[in-house]
């Protein structure tokens, strides 16, 4: 009969318990202390730990940072020693890794002075692009654009004004 009792809760623990990773990341997401104290804050955190290892708060904030398809790929890994899950993100990582790939990924995140000064142009005037000072839909689509975002310097080619009247 006990025996009984204990597979029933075990079974409805497994069934109805958040895991490891989204208690962990609970922890991380817990708000500010408002009126509590800073010992049931630690209180609340153990509390979602529900006796696992800390360990989890490490490897999560570990899979935090690897780039997405990584992440995805070690969703719903088992290993738990953090130098064993980073060899296994390197594994994964090197093996469907493009040549080129992240190179230029890296190359077009970062803030170049020209991408700078770019984007403070664009930041300054919505909708514009480049030197000439025509709207987005103009430089995509010349005189056959259907929308215009003003302002815009676009002028058709005399050919076409022509044709226009």
């Amino acid at each position: 009969m006990a025996n009984m009792r204990r597979l029933r809760k075990a079974l409805l623990l497994k069934t109805f318990s958040l895991s490891a990773k989204v208690r962990a990341r609970q922890i991380f997401e817990i708000q500010d202390l408002g009126d509590s104290m800073l010992s049931q804050l630690m209180e609340k955190m153990l509390n979602l730990l529900w006796g696992e290892d800390p360990q989890i708060l490490f490897v999560e904030t570990f899979l935090h940072h690897l780039p997405p398809r990584v992440q995805t790929a070690l969703a719903n890994t088992t290993i738990t020693e953090p130098r064993a899950l980073a060899e296994e993100a390197d594994r994964f990582f090197l093996a469907t890794q493009q040549p080129g790939a992240d190179v230029l990924a890296a190359t077009l995140s970062a803030p170049s002075p020209v991408r700078r000064a770019w984007g403070e142009q664009a930041a300054a005037a919505p909708g514009r692009r480049g030197d000439t000072g025509e709207c987005f839909y103009h430089v995509q689509f010349g005189a056959k654009a259907k929308k215009c975002i003003v302002p815009c310097s676009y002028k058709p080619p005399a050919n076409e004004r022509a044709g226009a009247r």
